[in-house]
């Protein structure tokens, strides 16, 4: 019994890391794409309608290395890409409305936005992967 559950907080514990580190290069990508819209293609663009794209770059490269990296998921590929188009679209609109809050209405630097919602989005997803999107039920007999 102690060993089941050891080998359980193991294997999470390296799903949690392999987490990070695809959600660090996620957010790295999306840092270089806001940043790159924000600050030098698209200067005087609307900082909300930026934030957006660069979330899509960011959600595609996302989903496919969660997949077949943190998740090691060999489920139904349609199946899970809606799950997590519908998660994705539950915490971006998360995201843009903390970005907006923090940003438009509470006047702080956007770049602190973008690491404070970045962190609070990255639980709020973990756990949806982890037991919605990813999770696969064994047949039932």
């Amino acid at each position: 019994m102690i060993r089941r559950c050891l080998s359980f907080v193991q294997r999470e514990f390296e799903r949690l890391v392999r987490f990070g580190i695809c959600g660090f290069l996620s957010w790295l990508l999306y840092f270089f794409m806001y940043t790159l819209l924000s600050r030098f293609l698209w200067e005087s663009g609307d900082r909300n309608i930026q934030n957006f794209i660069a979330v899509g770059f960011a959600s595609v490269f996302n989903f496919f290395a969660h997949r077949r990296w943190t998740f090691r998921s060999h489920g139904k590929h349609w199946k899970e890409i809606f799950r997590y188009v519908s998660v994705m679209i539950v915490a971006t609109l998360i995201e843009m409305f903390l970005f907006w809050f923090g940003h438009s209405y509470l006047g702080i630097y956007d770049f602190i936005v973008v690491v404070v919602a970045a962190g609070i989005v990255a639980v709020f997803t973990y756990g949806c992967h982890r037991y919605y999107t990813f999770h696969h039920q064994p047949p039932q007999p």
